[in-house]
């Protein structure tokens, strides 16, 4: 195995034992394939996350080891998905620990969120959660739409952060 998968989730608030996931997307970085798993059975939507990163070695997240893998287990825990049997053999990687770890104290106004980092990096103003793709993608309505990051969004990040040796 050395696979590399880039990961997300979408979820209806901030409390992963009242609050479901409603969306898990996937970034294979050597083939470049994305997938993203959403709907109404959370469970599902689990099972199918927990299946994709069976093969894997690595995943990646933003703040993955402080929301995204604290939401995963305690939803499987809940919804009784199956975790992957190599999920403590796993290397994760959190691009927010890697990335502010490079800018301690760089700016007392940054604190590294994604919306910080979308701006430092020229990807465009956050909201506070969203860059403006996402935001204008979610629409006045709330309603999510799945969309693939762009070729040149994908490259301008490679370019501008160099990421650790895996």
């Amino acid at each position: 195995m050395n696979n590399k998968i880039i990961f997300d989730l979408e979820t209806v608030g901030l409390n992963s034992i009242t609050d479901r996931i409603t969306c898990i997307s996937l970034l294979n970085i050597e083939d470049q394939i994305h997938v993203s798993f959403f709907g109404e059975d959370e469970k599902e939507i689990l099972e199918k996350f927990w299946s994709s990163v069976d093969s894997t070695d690595t995943l990646i997240g933003f703040n993955s080891n402080l929301f995204d893998f604290t939401f995963l287990i305690h939803r499987s825990l809940i919804n009784s998905a199956k975790v992957c049997p190599n999920f403590n053999y796993l290397k994760r990687i959190d691009l927010r620990q890697v990335v502010n770890s490079f800018f301690i104290n760089y700016d007392k106004k940054i604190h590294g969120t994604l919306s910080d980092w979308s701006k430092i990096l020229g990807f465009g103003e956050g909201n506070g959660y969203f860059c403006p793709s996402i935001a204008k993608a979610v629409g006045q309505e709330g309603v999510y739409v799945v969309t693939d990051p762009s070729k040149d969004q994908l490259e301008n990040l490679t370019r501008r952060v160099s990421l650790p040796q895996v």
